[in-house]
């Protein structure tokens, strides 16, 4: 290991992570949610549900794709967590199962950062944004997850994805609109198989790949739905008030107990505490399919139940905002 795990890296680890004490930790915890698994499955589908589904497409690809370099990423370095390294001294917030660096925090909280202020055109928002995304990043060194590198690797990833992304988003789309359907639902499994052959060829098995597993096969599922949308017709977020804001706990209750009932068929069928690629393999189904539901089946169960208008069929090559007709932007 180097200084910055060992050294003064350590050491400044363990005074951030004795800096406030349990009342910082109570302060920074809604940002360990936000930037997590948990985040991810409430901001992304209601961002696409309910407020503006052309953001919502964008957003599903920029983080989930930013997500699954740094699940790739973690196991191909394998750093050690700081309260692995000095169990004694650092008293982590939360136990993660996962590698170091990068920080999955810091760089998708630069990643979601980074896309809103672009979105928005007033000072103050962009102020609180910035500010937001910084205390993302300190919250890991006070809760004792991550050593100061793997932020600083999160923050500089993040932000090279963000500009790739908007560097290549129109090129991609038009790419995107050329190619066959059949070839657009082979497009759609590569994510989850290159988790699956990640975690092959490095030496790291389930529980520290969970994050890379899930994330690949979500992409997956939410790629599926996008194929479909191309021929079926694009899923549109506006509507009635009400209807907007209703379709929220309704999708939240649908997409929770999906995973949730996924999660206990999943743990009735396979032995966790013996790591084999079946188990990865029936881990990334689940995700797949939590993925598809979020993207593409609980926005169709609105439809039909009259919450949200049919699909457009004028936008069936829509998806992301630089395909969709003026009239729509």
């Amino acid at each position: 290991m180097s200084g910055w795990e060992i050294g003064w890296g350590l050491e400044f680890l363990v005074f951030m992570n004795n800096l406030g004490g349990r009342a910082l930790d109570t302060a920074l915890e809604p940002l360990h949610w936000i930037g997590g698994e948990v985040g991810y499955t409430i901001i992304l589908p209601i961002l696409f549900w309910s407020v503006n589904d052309r953001m919502g497409r964008r957003l599903y690809l920029l983080a989930m794709f930013s997500a699954l370099l740094n699940g790739v990423l973690k196991i191909w370095w394998a750093r050690p967590r700081p309260y692995v390294v000095d169990p004694a001294r650092i008293t982590p917030a939360h136990v993660e199962s996962s590698y170091g660096i990068p920080s999955g925090h810091a760089q998708g909280g630069m990643i979601l950062g980074l896309f809103f202020a672009h979105e928005s055109r007033k000072t103050w928002v962009k102020g609180i944004i910035y500010a937001a995304v910084a205390l993302m990043g300190i919250s890991r060194m006070t809760f004792g997850v991550h050593f100061l590198q793997d932020v600083l690797v999160g923050w500089i990833l993040g932000g090279l994805v963000f500009g790739l992304f908007v560097f290549a988003e129109d090129p991609i789309v038009r790419r995107y609109r050329s190619m066959p359907a059949w070839s657009l639902f082979t497009l759609a499994l590569l994510p989850g198989i290159l988790a699956l052959g990640a975690e092959a060829l490095v030496p790291a098995v389930y529980p520290a790949t969970k994050s890379l597993l899930a994330t690949g096969a979500a992409l997956s599922g939410i790629l599926i739905g996008m194929a479909l949308e191309r021929s079926k017709g694009a899923y549109r977020s506006d509507g009635i008030t009400w209807k907007r804001i209703v379709r929220v706990p309704i999708g939240m209750i649908l997409i929770f107990g999906i995973q949730m009932g996924l999660s206990a068929l999943f743990y009735t069928v396979v032995d966790i505490d013996r790591p084999s690629f079946g188990l990865s393999a029936l881990y990334s189904l689940r995700y797949l399919t939590v993925g598809f539901c979020g993207y593409w089946l609980i926005p169709e169960i609105f439809i039909r139940l009259h919450m949200a208008g049919p699909r457009e069929q004028s936008l069936e090559s829509a998806v992301l905002p630089a395909v969709l007709p003026a009239d729509h932007r």
